[in-house]
């Protein structure tokens, strides 16, 4: 199992870790990311530093990962970020970070530090190197992974997850850019701020009353907002319409819609609709945005 914990603009990972059978100094235990974790890990950071004229409050994203905040081993690099650009890899130890001893001390919190002024980073290595780079601004949302069974995944207004079986049910990344987006979206557009003033109820009560419908309505703004997110960053947004059809015909959501979600074939129309408004767009180069998102 594991949690992400969010601090300002760094990430930590509690993860489980592998037994090494060797005793190198230069690094420590493996590190054993959950299945598709490096996928939305880099997606999640591709969509966010490509999207941070929509932030309202760009911040500098970390482009790597630690595994604890007390721990100085790198838990995963991201793909395209700086710090794998300069030279930082998976599984390696820290031992300074800006001039800072790292062993002993919280490690998020010294990180945070760098990311708050310029998002500058010295990073100094067990095995003797000495890495320096400028990370990127983006949003300061995290999207992670959970285990679980379900196609399922969920945005809390900082964070959000994915679980392995979602992510796994993907047939590409364009779909799993998506569902990243669509739970980013949720964060861009402070949807759970929004429903906590409007007092909607969650679980088998959200049927009843008003929660349903407001709740559908931001279901729906997700949808618009994830596909320009995607288009934005520059994934292939006309593949949506069939991975609502699969979704739909794989969870039978119809069938079992308590009106907080709309259905798939409603779903696969504001795709479209959508996808016809961002070509538009595209074309006469009108800002690639949503129409009921502020400007920023």
């Amino acid at each position: 199992m594991f949690n992400v914990m969010h601090k300002y603009g760094f990430f930590v990972v509690l993860a489980c870790l592998l037994v090494s059978s060797g005793r190198g100094a230069e690094r420590q235990l493996p590190i054993a990311p959950l299945a598709g974790q490096q996928r939305v890990a880099d997606i999640d950071y591709r969509l966010q530093t490509q999207n941070t004229a929509l932030c309202a409050e760009p911040a500098f994203m970390p482009s790597f990962q630690i595994a604890d905040e007390r721990d100085t081993r790198v838990f995963l690099t991201l793909t395209d970020g700086p710090a794998a650009a300069a030279g930082l890899r998976t599984g390696d130890v820290l031992t300074r970070i800006n001039d800072h001893v790292a062993a002993g001390q919280n490690i998020s919190d010294l990180i945070d530090a760098a990311l708050d002024k310029s998002g500058d980073v010295a990073l100094t290595l067990a095995d003797g190197r000495a890495l320096h780079f400028t990370e990127r601004q983006g949003c300061g949302f995290h999207i992670g992974v959970e285990p679980g069974q379900s196609l399922n995944s969920y945005a809390d207004g900082e964070n959000g997850n994915l679980t392995t079986a979602l992510v796994k049910f993907t047939i590409n990344d364009d779909e799993l850019a998506f569902i990243v987006a669509h739970e980013l979206a949720h964060n861009y557009l402070r949807h759970k701020e929004r429903l906590d003033k409007s007092h909607v109820t969650h679980g088998l009560l959200a049927m009843f009353g008003k929660s349903a419908g407001l709740i559908k309505q931001t279901e729906e703004e997700a949808d618009v907002m994830g596909l320009y997110l995607m288009a934005r960053a520059g994934y292939d947004i006309t593949k949506i319409p069939s991975f609502w059809a699969r979704f739909g015909a794989r969870t039978g959501t119809d069938i079992l819609s308590d009106g907080t979600h709309p259905r798939t074939k409603a779903r696969i129309a504001l795709a479209e609709a959508t996808i016809a408004e961002i070509n538009t767009k595209r074309g006469t180069g009108a800002r690639l945005a949503p129409n009921f998102y502020p400007q920023r």
